[in-house]
């Protein structure tokens, strides 16, 4: 059974095992994301975030976390430009560090 922490308990709690189609209809706010990221809800929905990401070249937890933003800011997040221009930043940033770590297992 899954408790959680009084400082978590307004917060979302997603992990990597969810799948897109549950967050969206949980939280319809995430829809953003998954369109900023240009993930196909009716392909990808039924997958989970872990195979998501990996698919995307990012990292679960780095996914997770932006989906965790717009969800503890109500979807407000993603009307400010700035803020998509920092989580472009940032998965594009994502995506280099985990080509770099493909790049240094393969020598």
């Amino acid at each position: 059974m899954n408790t959680l922490k009084a400082s978590q308990a307004g917060s979302a709690c997603l992990h990597e095992h969810m799948t897109l189609n549950r967050i969206v209809r949980e939280h319809p706010e995430t829809r953003s994301v998954c369109d900023r990221l240009r993930i196909s809800l009716p392909f990808e929905g039924c997958d989970c975030l872990d195979e998501v990401a990996w698919r995307l070249g990012i990292k679960a937890r780095d996914l997770i976390s932006q989906l965790e933003g717009v969800i503890a800011s109500g979807g407000y997040q993603e009307s400010n430009a700035s803020s998509r221009t920092a989580s472009a930043s940032a998965l594009e940033e994502a995506r280099a560090e985990a080509s770099n770590d493909d790049a240094s297992r393969r020598v």
